[in-house]
């Protein structure tokens, strides 16, 4: 954010490191030192992730509008059942239970639920357990304990 233009993932993991924002681990616990290895994953989190756009090969930007899909070209456009909870949550102004998300998607009718096929799905468990996945696959909700 405070580069106001996309930044290469070099440069965003420098700047990470530079202000502490986030500690890089290995999957036992210790903490990683090889800078190849931070950048890649740095690399791979822009990549993946809806809140940044491509601007080049290896240049990324925060995107205008992740929410409602209109980013710039070539950005990945988020799910509606994300843009739903999303809504929710807003209303409600602070944390839900995943229960509590899905009767309320369900109740102002944000979302319609689907199977593989296209048909419209009625088997509740299958639909809360999308709600559920969508929270935790999505970087913009965090569970709460």
């Amino acid at each position: 954010q405070d580069a106001g233009g996309s930044l290469h993932y070099h440069e965003i993991q420098a700047k990470i490191q530079a202000k502490k924002l986030f500690v890089f681990r290995r999957k036992d616990g210790t903490v990683h030192t090889d800078p190849k290895v931070m950048q890649k994953r740095v690399g791979t989190a822009c990549l993946q992730s809806p809140l940044f756009v491509r601007t080049a090969y290896g240049r990324y930007a925060i995107a205008k509008e992740y929410l409602n899909g209109s980013n710039t070209q070539g950005a990945v456009s988020t799910s509606p059942l994300r843009d739903a909870i999303y809504r929710v949550l807003q209303d409600a102004g602070g944390s839900l239970q995943v229960k509590e998300i899905f009767a309320r998607i369900r109740a102002k009718k944000l979302h319609v639920f689907r199977r593989k096929d296209g048909s419209v799905s009625t088997d509740l468990k299958r639909m809360r357990y999308c709600v559920s996945a969508a929270c935790i696959k999505s970087p913009f909700f965090v569970q709460k304990k």
